[in-house]
């Protein structure tokens, strides 16, 4: 009897308590939701500053020795707390984001912003820092893939965080000073070749790569036609062969380089175009004749020749070069 009374107890409390929660009555919740809500707000709140610095301070400690010993399935218990299905929409957001998230990219931000500079006197040494910079960085990231909510942005704005600043500024400008220098010696260009595979891990640094290569193209480009301004000036179709070739230099030298490398193609093609349009010549050229009527002239020079003076491997290189050279004006648009 007492069996009977209680489970009809039961059954009337769950017919009432699931019409109260239909009818959308305020205050009513199913036992566990209950439970899940008096937890978070008597224990998990008035916790949560404690806690969440204590995980902070375990994660900065880890940065710093490098370990693997780092406790990310604790620091995830205490974070999923506030991401459980049932207690999302009870807790407010501004907890996680100015409690954990902000502090934990300021603390990241910071640390590698204070690493100094060991000292580099060779090209090896350079490649040797720029791996552990990225082997650091996996590591990081790794880890935080194992305790960062899933539900959150955080993962993702501290992985650009960082691939863009791996270190400080005046660590930044040093190495690109070094770069300068391997760019600058298109006979040692195998050094570069190196240093680029850890450099395309980090957006910055491979940035400012990029600007190197374009300022180089046309800084070399521009040389080259200034040395011989007054003969190409009046020789049109031998100003079209000088451009052709300086192209077809340079693109080579690039590919051969940096194979795979299409944003290095990209920074080469924006130099080349720079240079198309600023050099003294073509400006000079234009005046009396358009570049396109020149390439024209130069196509059917070119062809009036025949094969008898150029193989069909070096003639389509030429006709390839000779394209590149008509899109040019929509390569800076």
């Amino acid at each position: 009897m007492s069996r009977f009374r209680r489970s009809l107890i039961i059954y009337s409390k769950d017919v009432w308590l699931q019409r109260q929660l239909d009818s959308g009555r305020r205050g009513v919740y199913k036992i566990d939701v209950l439970a899940q809500r008096l937890w978070t707000e008597i224990v998990l709140k008035p916790h949560f500053q404690k806690l969440i610095q204590v995980c902070l301070t375990s994660i900065n400690i880890n940065r710093q020795s490098r370990l693997s010993s780092l406790d990310t399935k604790s620091i995830k218990f205490i974070l999923d707390l506030y991401f459980d299905e049932n207690s999302i929409d009870m807790m407010d957001d501004d907890i996680y984001m100015d409690s954990f998230e902000e502090k934990f990219l300021d603390i990241a931000e910071d640390f590698y912003c204070r690493k100094k500079l060991p000292i580099i006197e060779s090209n090896d040494e350079l490649l040797e820092y720029l791996k552990t910079t990225v082997q650091n960085i996996d590591f990081e990231i790794n880890q935080a893939r194992a305790y960062l909510p899933e539900e959150k942005p955080t993962l993702r704005i501290f992985t650009d965080l960082l691939k863009k600043k791996p270190f400080s500024n005046n660590i930044l400008n040093v190495i690109v000073g070094k770069l300068q220098l391997l760019v600058s010696d298109e006979n040692n260009y195998q050094e570069l070749t190196a240093l680029f595979e850890p450099i395309r891990e980090l957006i910055k640094l491979k940035n400012e790569l990029l600007k190197l290569i374009e300022t180089h193209i046309y800084e070399k480009a521009m040389n080259t036609i200034e040395s011989i301004n007054d003969d190409l000036i009046n020789n049109p179709l031998s100003y079209i062969q000088t451009i052709v070739n300086i192209h077809g230099k340079y693109l080579k030298l690039i590919q051969e380089t940096f194979v795979g490398g299409q944003s290095l193609i990209v920074a080469f093609d924006r130099g080349y175009a720079k240079f198309i349009n600023q050099n003294p010549v073509s400006k000079r050229i234009s005046i009396t004749m358009t570049l396109a009527e020149i390439l024209a002239r130069y196509c059917d020079s070119s062809l009036r020749k025949g094969n008898k003076a150029i193989k069909n491997d070096e003639w389509n290189e030429k006709l390839d070069n000779i394209m590149v050279i008509f899109q040019v004006p929509i390569i800076l648009k």
